[in-house]
């Protein structure tokens, strides 16, 4: 898993691809569909939150702390 730095190409291309979000609801321990200017927002304004790519790079995660995290995936055809 790689940490893609703020404000970078590489963000901006996730941002535009990968449209398909998830938020992982801690009520009911599930992920559930969320908005993604919700997301892109959460870790503009938090300073520890992270875009993080998965090992095949086919899913991305906004961390932005242990209780809340994003999952962004390309929308299927």
């Amino acid at each position: 898993m790689r940490t893609i730095p703020r404000g970078s190409k590489k963000m901006l291309q996730v941002k535009d691809e990968f449209t398909q979000v998830k938020v992982y609801d801690a009520s009911s321990g599930e992920m559930i569909p969320a908005d993604a200017d919700r997301a892109w927002n959460d870790l503009a304004t938090h300073d520890r939150a992270r875009l993080v790519e998965s090992s095949d790079a086919n899913t991305y995660m906004i961390r932005v702390h242990s209780s809340l995290f994003y999952r962004l995936r390309r929308p299927s055809a």
